[in-house]
């Protein structure tokens, strides 16, 4: 649980039925208490995700002992494996190989992406509850990394999840990740977008240009 999440009291249920449920199945790698997709279409409590939230969760040790800080071996080539693996679409593969350079750069401070990763290259889905469980409510400009206030992630309501209406057809819908990757990490930014801010932060003028826009703002 991250230090600035509030989880509901059924998060904790949750988490142990499931943690009992799928503890033999390698298919499943993490539980995540946030709900990242807004319109679920499956009516059971859950579904199955190539993307994991890590501000409440839950796994197994025999993901644990798969999980290494070390990522620097992923070159190029690993990682258009992966990319096919976990069917990327364009503008995610773009995205999380720039995440992927970043971390082996030393440029972005973070453990959770690690653990991604390594799902990824092992073939593990993340569960996603289709009512969100956790609010963060650390978003603000003191934040390490969550300082927008008015992202769509910031501080969302939780509901009651229980009784669990099981779902084990593990498998997961690439449009609702789409739409889950678009929504939770670019913030529904348009595509054309993303794909300029990355190339501006590659080429290393991003930042500076931020710097620009604030100081014309408060002049």
């Amino acid at each position: 649980m991250e230090h600035d999440c509030l989880p509901h009291p059924d998060f904790f249920v949750y988490c142990e039925t499931l943690l009992n449920r799928y503890k033999d199945d390698p298919r499943v790698g993490t539980i995540s208490g946030n709900s990242i997709f807004l319109n679920p279409k499956q009516s059971n409590s859950y579904i199955y995700s190539i993307y994991s939230l890590m501000w409440g969760w839950a796994t197994w040790r025999r993901v644990i002992d798969q999980y290494t800080l070390d990522i620097d071996a992923i070159n190029r080539k690993e990682f258009q494996t992966i990319a096919r693996q976990v069917s990327f679409s364009p503008l995610e593969r773009y995205y999380m190989h720039f995440i992927l350079q970043r971390i082996q750069q030393h440029k972005i401070q973070t453990w959770d992406y690690y653990l991604s990763f390594c799902l990824w290259k092992n073939r593990m889905l993340s569960i996603s509850p289709n009512k969100n469980l956790i609010a963060n409510i650390g978003f603000d400009r003191y934040a390490e990394n969550t300082t927008n206030p008015n992202s769509p992630s910031a501080n969302r309501e939780t509901y009651p999840i229980l009784p669990l209406q099981f779902n084990d057809r593990i498998i997961f819908d690439r449009q609702d990740d789409y739409n889950a990757f678009r929504t939770f990490f670019v913030e529904n930014e348009p595509a054309a977008y993303v794909y300029f801010k990355i190339l501006l932060k590659k080429i290393g003028l991003f930042a500076l240009l931020l710097k620009i826009k604030k100081r014309f703002l408060k002049s």
